[in-house]
């Protein structure tokens, strides 16, 4: 295996493991909107009440 190869082989796995995390993070905040918390969370950062 040529240098070349090699990185082209860890880049091939970085690139894997990134999109596999970026849809678990998408997917987890699909999940959360089913759960109406981004509506919760966005009343939380909007209301300056809360920001002590």
């Amino acid at each position: 295996m040529s240098k070349l190869n090699i990185i082209d082989t860890i880049k091939r796995i970085i690139a894997i493991k990134a999109e596999k995390v970026k849809l678990k993070l998408v997917s987890g905040i699909e999940e959360l909107k089913i759960l109406g918390i981004d509506k919760i969370i966005k009343t939380i950062l909007y209301f300056p009440a809360f920001k002590k």
